[in-house]
């Protein structure tokens, strides 16, 4: 009896936390698609500088103003090389999380790289309940498996013994 009540109280535990899951991929998604838009206004700002002064691309700029003898110039290089880079994380970030499926978001989101964003998250996230159906189902089956797979062990330790 027990072990039961303790199986529901644990399920209820972790259908509550896997539906603020959702709800956290959906706060974390808003906040790097800003970063992005930034980081591409700036990039779209490069791009044009480049063809402006006729370079090839953003990158052969970038290496041409690395070469430069201005100490500040081979700064804003680098800058803009760090920038570039970022675009493209940022990028795959927003594939990652408009695209993938809940597990790919959940690694994404709790992956020791991406710590940052998601304290920043965090500061303004309000627990719910998400309304979107498969959130449901996911949370569900999460809390269901999770469960099991905690109190598996607890079961075996406590079951009766069977007499043959």
């Amino acid at each position: 009896m027990f072990i039961n009540t303790l199986d529901k109280l644990v399920f209820s535990i972790l259908l509550l936390a896997s539906f603020q899951l959702p709800l956290l991929a959906n706060d974390y998604l808003q906040l790097v698609n800003g970063y992005f838009l930034s980081t591409q206004a700036q990039v779209e700002a490069y791009q044009l500088n480049a063809q402006r002064h006729e370079y090839s691309d953003v990158y052969a700029m970038i290496e041409d103003f690395k070469r430069n003898p201005n100490l500040a110039v081979r700064s804003d290089a680098q800058l803009k090389e760090q920038t570039m880079q970022q675009y493209q994380r940022l990028a795959q970030a927003l594939q990652t999380l408009k695209h993938g499926n809940w597990l790919e978001k959940t690694r994404f989101m709790f992956s020791p790289s991406n710590w940052p964003l998601l304290r920043e998250v965090s500061l303004n996230f309000q627990p719910g309940i998400p309304l979107n159906l498969m959130a449901v189902a996911y949370s569900f089956v999460t809390a269901l498996l999770l469960g099991a797979l905690l109190l598996w062990p607890l079961r075996r330790l406590v079951r009766p013994k069977r007499r043959f």
